[in-house]
């Protein structure tokens, strides 16, 4: 699923369980885009391009048992 979503957003079933349960671990997000017959369309997150690329490696189903920290940014704050 996450190989097929890193090729780029594609559209599934509203009910889709793997995606939800992908979405709940921080691996897919919906983009908010609803096909005319109620296919949502999906795509992948840089937690999920880690966990594809982590499992190409051969890294241990633990590894993906735990959830990914959000990422951060920090920001500048406009000089006086």
């Amino acid at each position: 699923m996450l190989t097929l979503l890193a090729q780029g957003p594609r559209f599934y079933s509203a009910s889709f369980r793997k995606l939800i349960q992908l979405e709940k671990r921080g691996y897919t997000v919906l983009t908010g885009v609803t096909a005319f017959d109620g296919a949502r369309e999906w795509a992948i997150t840089a937690a999920g391009l880690a966990a594809l690329e982590a499992y190409g490696r051969g890294a241990d189903r633990a590894d993906f048992d735990v959830m990914p920290k959000p990422i951060i940014e920090a920001k500048r704050m406009p000089s006086a």
